[in-house]
């Protein structure tokens, strides 16, 4: 006789997933999850919440993502500081590295920069 083996009990089913799984099966029926058919309704059950677990976790990362950055295409989180350039999300950062690129240097910088080359070249005799 062998002893009852003690899995542990299955981890629960998060309520969103199981709206989710709900809103699959009253959109594409007990034998379909999306374009795919299934002969055995079990089979679509697994595949539904697979298809639905995979929805929710979509959904907490779009949320999760402010936007985009135009320029690095790194994702821009709500606590990060972001500017609205042209209708586009950039860093702050992002925004000043394309300034310099987009306009070149202010007046003020290519002073600072050329202080240097304003000295009397001495020629050699």
């Amino acid at each position: 006789m062998y002893a009852p083996a003690l899995l542990p009990s299955p981890a629960p089913v998060p309520p969103a997933v199981l709206a989710a799984e709900a809103a699959l099966l009253v959109r594409d029926g007990p034998y379909h999850v999306g374009e795919a058919y299934f002969a055995n309704p079990d089979g679509a059950a697994i595949q539904r919440r697979w298809q639905a677990e995979l929805q929710v976790r979509a959904e907490a990362r779009a949320a999760s993502v402010f936007a985009e950055c135009v320029y690095c295409h790194d994702e821009i989180l709500p606590s990060q500081e972001s500017v609205l350039l042209a209708g586009a999300r950039l860093h702050r950062e992002c925004a000043h590295e394309w300034d310099c690129f987009a306009n070149g240097p202010t007046e003020a910088e290519m002073k600072e920069q050329m202080d240097g080359f304003d000295a009397p070249v001495e020629e050699a005799a």
